[in-house]
């Protein structure tokens, strides 16, 4: 028997970028939320295939909306990496005025090089 959590991540309307994790508190709330980064402006996930192609939502299929019948989640299994973009601005301006923003970009190779969906 393994433990496995499970992680979810979201931007507030504030522009706060949380971490969410279900099913691991001692409280009987269903998931604990963790403030990560202040200031976001923009957070992006993309999962870059076996091809090197990049796709926001790899099971979406050729409509790219997810749910729909033409869904191909035999994708999943080509994923080989993930790439992360946050954007982010500082929460007090500069003795100018002006508000610094920096974006960053980063890509991780995945664990086990793929995705069993069944």
């Amino acid at each position: 028997m393994q433990r496995v959590r499970m992680v979810t991540y979201h931007v507030t309307p504030d522009g706060t970028l949380m971490r969410r994790e279900y099913g691991n508190s001692a409280s009987t709330d269903p998931f604990v939320d963790d403030p990560l980064v202040f200031g976001v402006e923009d957070f992006q996930i993309e999962y870059v295939m076996d091809d090197g192609t990049i796709s926001a939502d790899p099971s979406a299929g050729p409509d790219q909306v997810a749910g729909t019948p033409d869904d191909t989640e035999a994708n999943l299994a080509a994923i080989r990496q993930i790439r992360f973009t946050i954007k982010v601005r500082t929460t007090e301006s500069s003795a100018t005025g002006l508000f610094n923003r920096v974006t960053m970009t980063s890509t991780f190779g995945t664990r086990n090089l793929g995705y069993d969906p069944s």
